[in-house]
Order: C-alpha cells, then sequence, then structure tokens
C-alpha cells in the first residue's frame, strides 16, 4: 500500500467538514489554517520532532552564539504582533482585522489586547528564559554594581580583569554566608568569584569581594523588551514553536480581567495553556548534537563548565588543602 501525505488544504477541508461548515461560513478557512499551523508547532515544541542539520563559521575570541541569528531557517524567529493580534480576534469572534483594529466590539480594546501581549511576552521569556541575552559591563570598580532596567533574570555572570586579563566564572552567594565565611572580605579586594542579587535593591548585584582592580562583568540574562511602539511587524524574540505560550497568556489577562469580556471558565483554560507550554520548555533542547570541522564533541551545560575550569590560583588553593594534614 503507498504512503499518502495528505496537503494543509485537505486537512484543513476535513476539519471544515467535521465543523458541519464545509462552505467556511463561520470558520474561515485562514482560522482553520492558523489552528493547524499551531497544532504542529506544539507537536514540535512537545517532541523535537522536526530536526536538521546547520552549519555556521565560528569566530577567535567569541563565545556565544545566537542561533536564530546564525541558523534562522532552523531556530525561526517569525511570529508578528500582527500575527498574534489576528489570532486572538478570531479565538475572541472580532472580526480578524489584525493590528488594525477594525470592526471591533467593545469587550475589549486594542490598548488592552497590545498591553496583554506586552505583557505575555516577557513573562514568557522570564519563565522560560529560552530568548537569554549576552552583555559586557567594562570599567566596574565597586562591589556594587547597578545594571540595566532590562535585566530582569541572571542566568549567569563572569568577571574579566582588566589587570590580569583572567576571566573567572562568578557563582551565585549571598551576603550571609560571605559574611560567615570571611567577616572581613569587604576590606580585601581581590579578583571577584561570587555575585549576589539577594540584598540588593532591583536591577543591583554585589560582587564578593570588591575588586582590587578596574574589570569587566560580563551577564547571560533574560531580558525585559520595551514594545510600547510595536508594529503590526515587530517579532517576537521567542523560537516559533514557542509563540502559542504568549497567544494563550495574553488571552487568559483579557479574559480574567474584570469587564464586558470576563470568563473565569475559558480564562482557567488559556492559564492551562500556558502552563504547559511553559514546562515544555523546560525539557526543550535545541542542540541535540555538535560537530568542529566533522569532529564530534561533547555537550554540557555552562554551569558544569564553569564548575570544572578554575583559574591557577584556585588551583593551587585547592592543591593545599588537599595536602594540608
Amino acid at each position: 500500500m503507498a504512503y499518502a501525505q495528505t496537503s494543509q488544504a485537505d486537512l484543513a477541508s476535513e476539519i471544515l467538514g467535521s465543523l458541519n461548515d464545509p462552505g467556511a461560513v463561520y470558520w474561515s478557512t485562514a482560522e482553520i489554517n492558523a489552528a493547524i499551523n499551531e497544532a504542529l508547532l506544539t507537536w514540535g515544541a512537545m517532541t523535537s520532532y522536526w530536526r536538521d542539520r546547520g552549519q555556521f563559521p565560528s569566530a577567535a575570541s567569541t563565545p556565544f552564539y545566537d542561533l536564530s541569528v546564525q541558523l534562522p531557517l532552523l531556530r525561526s524567529r517569525t511570529f508578528t504582533f500582527g500575527n498574534l493580534v489576528t489570532e486572538i480576534q478570531y479565538h475572541l469572534n472580532e472580526d480578524p482585522t489584525g493590528f488594525a483594529f477594525t470592526n471591533q466590539t467593545s469587550q475589549f480594546t486594542s490598548a488592552q489586547i497590545l498591553s496583554a501581549l506586552s505583557r505575555a511576552a516577557n513573562e514568557f521569556n522570564l519563565d522560560s528564559k529560552i530568548g537569554l541575552t549576552q552583555a559586557s559591563m567594562p570599567g566596574i570598580s565597586t562591589a556594587r554594581t547597578s545594571l540595566d532596567s532590562a535585566v530582569v533574570a541572571i542566568a549567569r555572570a563572569s568577571w574579566t580583569d582588566s589587570t590580569t586579563g583572567v576571566t573567572r566564572a562568578l557563582r551565585r552567594e549571598d551576603a550571609w554566608a560571605e559574611d560567615s565565611y570571611n567577616p572581613t572580605w569587604t576590606l580585601s579586594p581581590d579578583l571577584p568569584f561570587a555575585f549576589s542579587a539577594a540584598e540588593t535593591p532591583p536591577i543591583t548585584v554585589n560582587l564578593y569581594p570588591p575588586p582590587l582592580n578596574v574589570g569587566t562583568l560580563n551577564l547571560i540574562y533574560a531580558d525585559s523588551e520595551d514594545y510600547s511602539a510595536a508594529t503590526g511587524s515587530t517579532v517576537f524574540p521567542v523560537p516559533n514553536e514557542f509563540i502559542p505560550a504568549i497567544k494563550w497568556r495574553a488571552i487568559y489577562s483579557l479574559l480574567a480581567t474584570q469587564g464586558q469580556g470576563y470568563d473565569p471558565f475559558r480564562a482557567k483554560y488559556c492559564a492551562e495553556r500556558y502552563d504547559s507550554f511553559d514546562r515544555m520548555s523546560e525539557l526543550m533542547r535545541s542542540v541535540i548534537r555538535v560537530q568542529i570541522n566533522g569532529v564530534p564533541i561533547p555537550l554540557d551545560t555552562i554551569a558544569a563548565l564553569d564548575t570544572l575550569v578554575t583559574d591557577n590560583k584556585t588551583q593551587l588553593a585547592n592543591a593545599v588543602v588537599a595536602n594540608t594534614p
């Protein structure tokens, strides 16, 4: 028996038939196709079913690469505000006019929908930590450092000493641990080995110990995007397979707000859909296997590599402790 592939057009026709709407009177073909696309994206997020091999050149002194930039066809980020606005209009039984917002009812304003999308995008970025940003802050000379307001969650930090050229990963600590280990740490500047945001004001970090020399603080973090000037063509910095999470979280925010469109039953459903994507994002792996010039190399986490690699001073200290009676 020959294997026959079902086209999207055939599938859309079958779905319309099952809805007893073969003429696409109540459900447009565009709405059905949007639902099919979301189902395929959800399947991809759950299973990593669609896989392919990509290649890009490496460059000296470049420790991090954005796969969405290096491999745009494999890690696509193409959904726009206009796309999700239209899908939300489908779900809310509004005229699907997209970012134009024409012929809308009074249940939700355009400002409410755009605000809900903006909050949902930043919330998912913080919850999933998929869209991480890398940045360096040179010229740091004090223990307490203020960060950019876009920094909302630090995933990793390192320090580059400008005098010695040494770069050291900073482990996450708090002031209580440092005070207990070395009560006079504030009086002994050295190469920082830890950082904390536990007892500092928001978007401020503390380095332990205070830096002896001027240096550069390197961060990998989840950021907060400013969507106040977003247009219909503004692209969400999220892989396509997780775009539904933003839509469902935005609709939850709309339906859970007191007003004409208040609907707690459907709001609960939307929250559950968002939570499922949040859990899927924890299990997602963008990279399965890596080769450099055809030679396989092992994969590991940054945290594991930071634990393994230390500078010579730390290695010497460990050796002295290990050989002390």
